[in-house]
């Protein structure tokens, strides 16, 4: 893995590429002017590459190769433009997943200046696997780890090692998500935030911290120093949604930088029903209101001492709701329904280049005509009961009802509407009555149909069936 490399850079300009992941940072971009134009012709186009689906051989490839060859590691994460002597350039941070869910060697980042071609530009915020790494001189330098005398700070080691270890063998494994960064113009600092999660009991949960992670760098190329993880502002009343949530939980984020300077964070919170944003202070490393403790007792990590104040209680170190922090999605369930091609709805598997799904995905790839519902059910082939997935991908019991075969209902739901073309079954159109597919002329053409095909061989799997 390649050092992270450390120098500054001179910033004429800064502008954030919106936060919300590659695929939005690269629509419209075109080829910086100049030599970066003639370095690489024609390298800002971006061809349409047909998706084979999860079922083929070389579903998700070819990869994307990084200078080196390797393919680039930035999962959850996030380009950002700036310049640089004159050219424009884009820096791409995200998590290194190369050792697969766990034991991320932390954020990795990438340089540019076409947003094809991307240089490795190494970790840039490192995890550990051992506490004994952070005796070393790199943590050393960025952390203070060894004393004087040379004997390493128990203590502080402890309290490091609990938000930057990331083995799975730890007693308390943590996690790197969704890093997002923005640059300070006033303190002319880099500043990288991201979702810190992980275990509070050994065995535990990995997702029961619910905090928001902060580091700093001189360089866009770090390397970064955390400086807190914290719980950020709720509500009081924060269990109305849900009587499970935790006080100032921060699980998936971004962040957002105004055009007066001003930043936010935005992150979900009460088991992800409700949508906060909150303010920062000026350095981008704190929210507006803080306090000298930890108010929950949740292991916070603070660098100089201070913490988000939680609560809008009314008092006067308290946040204000609607001026400091506000709730733009209250009590919703923020998660959008995954489909999934021929296979249980979010089954848990590292593909070959160290990303599994995510809850909030949809996958796309062809159906099997009986395995989709669009009302967020799936069957399985051969198994007659449906299932029901919550937001995070978690087996729920369904409610069985009577209704017609389900692509019948697929068909009638994308459409059957006055004015659109026939819908077909199996290549024959089918009738349509007010405006509408008559469901029980479909279900009687399926019955015939099937029973048609029962009676002749199968070829090709599933998708013979239609």
């Amino acid at each position: 893995m390649p050092h992270p490399r450390s120098g500054r850079h001179r910033i004429a300009r800064r502008v954030v590429a919106g936060g919300t992941g590659l695929a939005v940072a690269l629509v419209g971009l075109q080829a910086a002017s100049g030599a970066a134009a003639d370095d690489s012709p024609g390298d800002a186009t971006y061809p349409a590459v047909l998706d084979p689906g999860t079922g083929a051989d070389d579903y998700f490839s070819p990869l994307w190769p990084d200078d080196g060859g390797e393919h680039v590691q930035a999962h959850g994460g996030q380009v950002v433009q700036s310049e640089e002597d004159g050219r424009t350039v884009y820096y791409w941070y995200g998590e290194d997943r190369s050792n697969g869910y766990y034991g991320s060697p932390g954020v990795h980042a990438y340089k540019s200046y076409d947003t094809k071609n991307w240089t490795d530009e190494g970790v840039v915020l490192r995890s550990v696997s051992d506490p004994a790494e952070l005796e070393s001189a790199y943590f050393d330098d960025l952390y203070d780890t060894v004393d004087d005398a040379g004997q390493p700070r128990a203590d502080r080691i402890a309290e490091l090692d609990y938000h930057l270890d990331t083995s799975e063998a730890a007693d308390r494994t943590t996690i790197f998500e969704r890093p997002k960064v923005l640059y300070n113009s006033t303190t002319d600092q880099w500043v990288l935030w991201w979702h810190s999660d992980g275990q509070t009991t050994s065995g535990g949960s990995m997702y029961a911290r619910s905090m928001a992670g902060v580091a700093v760098s001189d360089s866009p190329t770090g390397p970064f120093r955390m400086t807190g993880v914290y719980r950020m502002p709720n509500r009081t009343n924060y269990q109305d949604c849900i009587s499970a949530a935790v006080p100032g939980q921060a699980r998936d984020m971004t962040v957002f930088q105004d055009d007066d300077g001003t930043a936010y964070i935005v992150y979900s919170s009460e088991e992800n029903r409700s949508l906060y944003v909150a303010e920062l202070d000026e350095a981008y490393t704190n929210v507006t209101h803080t306090t000298a403790t930890d108010m929950v007792g949740a292991g916070q990590y603070s660098e100089d001492g201070r913490y988000p104040y939680l609560f809008a209680d009314g008092t006067a170190e308290a946040p204000v709701r609607g001026e400091d922090f506000q709730i733009v999605k209250e009590c919703g369930m923020l998660g959008a329904r995954a489909v999934r091609a021929r296979r249980p709805v979010l089954r848990r598997r590292v593909r070959r280049d160290g990303m599994g799904p995510q809850p909030a995905d949809v996958l796309h790839g062809r159906q099997h005509p009986r395995a989709v519902d669009p009302g967020g059910r799936s069957r399985r082939p051969g198994r007659g009961r449906p299932v029901q997935h919550d937001p995070r991908g978690r087996r729920r019991a369904a409610v069985r009802r009577r209704h017609a075969p389900v692509h019948v209902r697929l068909a009638v739901h994308e459409r059957a509407r006055p004015g659109r073309r026939p819908v077909r079954l199996h290549g024959r159109p089918l009738e349509r009555r007010r405006g509408r597919l008559d469901v029980r002329v479909a279900a009687d053409h399926h019955r015939r149909e099937r029973a048609r095909r029962d009676a002749q061989p199968r070829r090709g799997g599933p998708e013979a069936l239609g």
